[in-house]
């Protein structure tokens, strides 16, 4: 009889141990892809940004070595994604929805880019002392 009290006990400890782990989940997701260009060559240190619009929520993340980035833990919700690396066009995936607990891939092939140039013109007449 003591055996079986014994059982029972250890039973309903490792039950309500187990009742504990499961309800430390959190709502959290993640974006993760790779960033190639277009000979399929990895892009490394490309700038990987994800902006949630309804929150103002953003992190940015740099692709490493094989062009891979992971965003994590990231709040639930519908992102804009934007990557951008000098000599490359940018390129953007928008209203990208992560779910709880899951990741969502996107991944992203950079076509080369020309070079950009910002001329400020000013209609200002610059004051000249003699």
């Amino acid at each position: 009889m003591a055996k079986m009290f014994r059982w029972t006990v250890l039973a309903m400890v490792l039950l309500m141990c187990c009742t504990h782990m499961f309800g430390q989940a959190t709502a959290s997701s993640s974006v993760r892809g790779t960033v190639v260009d277009g000979s399929g060559a990895a892009v490394v240190g490309a700038e990987v940004t994800v902006a949630n619009t309804a929150t103002g929520y953003t992190r940015t993340v740099t692709t490493q070595s094989d062009g891979s980035y992971v965003v994590e833990p990231l709040p639930v919700g519908v992102y804009n994604v934007k990557v951008a690396m000098k000599g490359f066009a940018s390129a953007a995936a928008n209203r990208v929805e992560t779910l709880i607990g899951s990741t969502t891939t996107q991944n992203f092939n950079l076509k080369t880019g020309t070079a950009t140039e910002i001329v400020e013109v000013s209609s200002e007449v610059p004051i000249v002392i003699n």
